[in-house]
């Protein structure tokens, strides 16, 4: 392949700097800029990275291909590093890639040994962080719903409370720390980050739920005192009590150390090679290994000697020899190459890696591949995981022989059997990729558009009844019972149907049955009152048009009976409940109706009433007897009384109702009291109490003015 020519040289930029063979292919990528901050050179990668070629970013200002909130930063380390201030400086930013978009990067500026004595050329190394954070987001995304699956992690995990108390931890942090995990989640995280406050702790945390994630370094202190430099990202995670702040964090002691180690020195490549984690393979164009690190070798268990003398093909288990062949033919055409594939190890397993081939075809007589690969096989066995659990969860629900849908957003991405049944069909697409609200009645979609959006927002959501459009157009009741799932990577809402159809008909139909049975009773006692009040009615034209006194007087008390009965079950019509009555409200309407009856409205009343329900069978008897014996107070307790009063106490206790009636009148002779009396209204009064299973007593006389009629029966 044909090798770059020589360029142009630009004032105060050599024209052309060696670049050593690691520096091609290295994550972290190493390039020289010239005191004026001129690229001076740079490395393929980079070049490809921004979308630039390497003529068009040499001799442009440096600064141009960072993002424009962090310029001034770097321009102030770098005048600090020309002007000897400092000797190098490292920095976390972002540089404007193809198409714009912002790639993660780490830098790393400092004078290199070789160019101290002119002083011309200021050596920066990029590493790009991007596919780093990309992978740890999306291990991030995962943490809810695979928690189960963090052992398996070789980075460490942390989930630390508001209060910096350390709630989880996974074993890879236990062994990076030292710690064991009950010493560790007896910790806070103030006690591992001396250098956390709670104040910067609570401004983390308020950043973390603002701006979702943040990438950043921290220090923990070791069980051996040890500060390990830990690179990590950081979310925030919502629970129902409270927010948490969940970590992962990788351990860069090694790597910033070799980093700051190579500031000083110019053996950068080969100790970031013998120490990284990353496999590296060095090839040349017929797929003869010339080179590999510790870390492939430990990948693939052969040793460095070992792997010098055989081939890609020997290794490879996932292409055969002209696919290999193809694969090298195109990084020679295209420059490099990015797949995944398997290589056997010593043992003859599989080892899952993530390769990333890179042309280096400027330094050597003859062009090489140099590759980083990634051992994934942890990752992939969780992935696979995950994807049988996901089809052991299809098979179960596919067959269930309750209706099951999931839906992501509004749309739904599964049914099962029984759904299609409950439609009318057997056709899937009838239903997957259709919207749920076309099956839903056009009354119930804005409840159900309503309860998706709660699910979908993480809000629980009770069961409830809507209506479902089948295909022949019947409308089916179903109870829906949803929560969110995780279903093929997706976030969506699980959905279980239950047809409730005869049961909604059946509820209709007792609903239907009680509300006639309800309707008829009322209108019994409807009627009632109205035969009592035309009774009643009649008997008070009578009065007007006897001349006996005596029957006119008998004739008053026994239509006032009547229309007390007839008051009673006007009260159980107007009443929403035809079992009990509120009798003490009922019973100053009944005192007034017999003052009013008998023309004695200047009579005093004093109530003493607390809350008592009766039934209709001890309503009726118990007013009845307060009409008697208010009734008799009237006509014969107060002659001569000037200032007549009447005290009504009622009380319910202990299963027990307690009515008393007193007045200030002149009493009850001692003859009749002694004797009885054959009176319609004491007969009366003994027969309502035994209707009621009670007790009545008179007291008058004995050193008190007036009588008190004490009843006492059992309610309910």
């Amino acid at each position: 392949m044909k090798k770059n020519g020589g360029r142009k040289g630009v004032a105060g930029i050599p024209a052309k700097s060696v670049i050593t063979t690691a520096e091609q292919f290295l994550p972290i990528m190493k390039a020289f800029i010239n005191r004026e901050c001129l690229w001076v050179n740079v490395p393929i990668r980079l070049s490809e990275l921004l979308g630039k070629s390497r003529d068009k970013i040499i001799g442009r200002h440096f600064t141009e291909y960072f993002i424009e909130s962090d310029r001034e930063r770097i321009k102030e380390n770098w005048n600090e590093l020309i002007n000897h201030t400092t000797h190098s400086f490292s920095i976390f930013t972002e540089m404007i890639g193809s198409g714009q978009e912002p790639i993660d990067v780490q830098l790393v500026c400092f004078y290199p040994g070789e160019f101290e004595k002119n002083g011309a050329d200021i050596a920066a190394y990029i590493q790009d962080l991007t596919e780093q954070n990309r992978h740890t987001r999306l291990i991030e995304s995962q943490v809810k719903e695979h928690i189960r699956f963090f052992e398996l992690l070789s980075d460490g995990y942390l989930l630390v409370d508001s209060n910096g108390n350390i709630k989880e931890v996974n074993d890879a942090y236990c062994r990076m720390t030292g710690y064991s995990r009950e010493e560790v989640l007896g910790m806070t995280i103030f006690d591992i980050n001396p250098d956390l406050t709670a104040e910067s702790q609570q401004e983390l945390l308020d950043s973390l739920v603002k701006n979702r994630s943040q990438t950043m370094e921290v220090v923990h202190k070791s069980r051996f005192g040890k500060n390990l430099e830990l690179l990590g990202t950081l979310v925030a995670i919502e629970r129902s009590d409270g927010v948490y702040i969940a970590g992962i964090v990788k351990n860069v002691s090694e790597q910033n150390a070799i980093m700051r180690e190579l500031s000083k020195q110019s053996i950068f490549n080969s100790k970031l090679l013998e120490s990284t984690n990353d496999g590296y393979i060095l090839a040349d164009s017929k797929g003869n290994i010339l080179d590999a690190n510790p870390a492939y070798s430990r990948m693939v268990g052969f040793s460095r000697e070992e792997l010098r003398t055989m081939t890609i093909r020997e290794l490879e288990s996932n292409f055969s020899d002209e696919e290999i062949f193809e694969i090298i033919s195109g990084v020679m055409e295209e420059g490099n190459a990015k797949f995944e594939t398997s290589h056997l190890d010593r043992f003859g397993n599989d080892v899952i890696l993530e390769s990333n081939l890179t042309l280096i075809d400027e330094v050597e007589d003859e062009p090489l591949v140099v590759g980083f690969v990634r051992d994934i096989t942890a990752n992939k066995l969780l992935l696979n995981k995950i994807k049988e659990s996901e089809e052991r969860w299809g098979s179960l629900v596919r067959n269930n022989p309750h209706s099951v849908v999931l839906t992501k957003g509004e749309e739904i991405i599964f049914a099962n059997n029984a759904v299609l049944q409950l439609y009318g069909t057997d056709n899937e697409k009838e239903i997957v990729g259709h919207f749920l609200l076309e099956f839903i009645h056009p009354d119930d979609r804005e409840q159900v558009k309503s309860r998706l959006q709660n699910l979908n927002d993480g809000v629980d959501e009770p069961a409830s009844e809507l209506r479902f459009i089948r295909k022949n157009g019947e409308v089916r009741y179903l109870e829906i019972h949803s929560a969110q799932a995780r279903f093929q990577g997706l976030t969506a809402v699980q959905s279980v149907l239950h047809d409730v159809t005869d049961r909604v008909k059946y509820k209709k139909s007792i609903e239907k049955s009680l509300k006639q049975k309800e309707v008829m009773l009322e209108e019994i006692h409807h009627r009632v009152k109205n035969n009592l009040a035309v009774v009643s009615g009649l008997m008070e034209l009578k009065v007007m048009y006897t001349q006996n006194q005596e029957l006119a007087k008998e004739l008053t008390n026994s239509y006032q009976r009547i229309h007390t009965m007839a008051r009673i079950h006007e009260v159980m019509y107007k009443n929403e409940s035809l079992e009990n009555l509120q009798f003490d409200e009922l019973l100053k309407e009944l005192v007034d109706m017999a003052l009013v009856a008998h023309d004695a409205e200047h009579i005093n009343v004093a109530y003493n009433l607390s809350p008592v329900n009766l039934t209709v069978n001890d309503a009726i008897p118990c007013a009845l007897i307060l009409n008697e014996v208010v009734s008799n107070s009237i006509r014969h307790g107060f002659e001569g009384i000037e200032e007549a009063t009447l005290s009504i106490n009622i009380s319910q206790m202990k299963g027990q109702v307690l009515l008393e009636v007193s007045d200030n009148g002149k009493g009850i002779p001692r003859d009749i009291l002694e004797e009885g009396s054959d009176s319609l209204g004491l007969t009366l009064m003994d027969m309502l109490t035994g209707q009621l299973s009670g007790d009545i007593s008179i007291k008058s006389g004995e050193g008190q003015p007036g009588t008190t009629v004490e009843l006492r029966f059992p309610s309910g």
